[in-house]
Parts: C-alpha cells; structure tokens; sequence
C-alpha cells in the first residue's frame, strides 16, 4: 500500500513535467525542470560556489576561487549579476540557459502557489504558476551559514548583494518559508536554470519599486556579521 501511495505522489507531480525541458508558467522567465547537474525533478544535482563554473566537495573561504588573495575577508570583484556571463554554470552547459536573478525569484516567490510536499524520497516544493503549469524544487544546498541542512532548498541567483560585495542573493526555503537572503559568496548552493520567456507580455512585468532595497535590512545584517 505505501508503495502505490508514494507512486501516485510522484505521478501527481512529475506526470506533466519532461524532466529535460523548461517550463511557462505564467512568468516573465520559463524554468527549467530539474536543477543543474540532476536528471529528474527529485534530485538536487550539482552545488555551486558563486561564480564558479565547476561543483566541488568542500567550500570554505580559503578555496573560494574569487578570495581576495590580499585580504582573507574579502572576494573579487566579478560583477553585480553574473547571470549569463562566463561566471554562470548554467549559461557554460547552455548558451541559450542563465541563472535566475533575485527579480526572477521575487516573481517566483510573489506569484506562484508554493505547496510543501514531505514523502520519504520527496522533499521540497511544488511550484504552481499564474497558468496552472508547476516545476518541483527539491531540498539540497547548503544553508545561509554553510551547513548542509536536509531540510531546506538553497539556490543561488546571479544577483550580488547591496553592501560590502562578500554576498550575493539566493532562494532559501523550508517547510514554512521560502524568501530570497543574502548569502556569503563562497557556500555551495543549487542551481536551478532559466530563460527568457518570449510569450510574456511587458504589461505584466514586475513593479518598479521591487529591487534589492525590499531586503536591504536583511542583507545589511547579513553583510556586518
């Protein structure tokens, strides 16, 4: 009996999801349907530091590519948004693919329908855009404080913070909450690919006034840790 319950769980959310295509969900971008790396919806795939190219094991200040070499508490500078430059994983295994940006998680974040799904092989969350067409964001990653947390889905976007330079902008959530925070450069998180949707139309672009100042106290915090 367990086994046919778990079966139709996974149908219920993956029946309508090629697991090698993008996504319209509605939305100003289409997204990807398995994060970079994965084969299905249901695996994490590949972790990331930010702006670099290639997965690895460990991630610590010291092997962070971008550290300063002249000052351990400092990185180099290699732009505001990475996204769909020589710094993003997604766009060196696809032209055509990017990173999100912390606009295009906003967006997510703001107008989708985010439902908690918790089975024994499946955790994290199915997302449901304005159309009705959802995508399945699995936990993985590491956390804001570089720590594996199996718990909770950590992405990045290719969206540096305001501050000091030391963070960029990623996609944390857990069972209650799902946000975007700022997030020192050198942890290793998911990556979940995005491209230009051509079908969306300007006038339902985001407002004007959403831009990183919406968490310029949460990201100062961060930065003066």
């Amino acid at each position: 009996m367990n086994r046919i319950i778990v079966f139709v769980l996974y149908w219920g959310i993956f029946s309508s999801i090629n697991a090698q295509s993008f996504v319209d969900l509605g939305l100003s971008v289409n997204w990807f349907t398995v994060n970079l790396g994965a084969s299905t919806p249901s695996q994490p795939g590949f972790i990331f530091a930010w702006g670099e190219t290639v997965s690895k094991e460990n991630f610590t200040m010291e092997n962070y590519v971008y550290k300063d070499p002249d000052n351990e508490q400092w990185t180099i500078d290699i732009g505001k948004s990475i996204s769909g430059t020589a710094y993003d994983p997604a766009t060196t295994k696809n032209h055509d693919w990017r990173m999100p940006t912390q606009k295009d998680f906003l967006e997510l974040c703001e107008k989708c329908s985010w439902q908690w799904v918790d089975d024994n092989q499946l955790k994290g969350y199915k997302v449901i855009g304005p159309n009705g067409n959802h995508i399945f964001l699995p936990v993985g990653g590491l956390d804001p404080l570089g720590k594996t947390d199996a718990k909770s889905g950590n992405y990045w976007s290719g969206t540096l913070s305001q501050g000091l330079g030391r963070t960029a902008i990623s996609l944390t959530f857990n069972s209650e909450s799902h946000y975007t925070n700022g997030t020192y450069k050198y942890v290793g998180k998911l990556i979940r690919p995005v491209k230009d949707n051509p079908k969306y139309k300007a006038s339902r672009q985001l407002p004007k006034e959403w831009s990183d100042a919406k968490y310029a106290d949460l990201i100062h915090q961060i930065e003066s840790e």
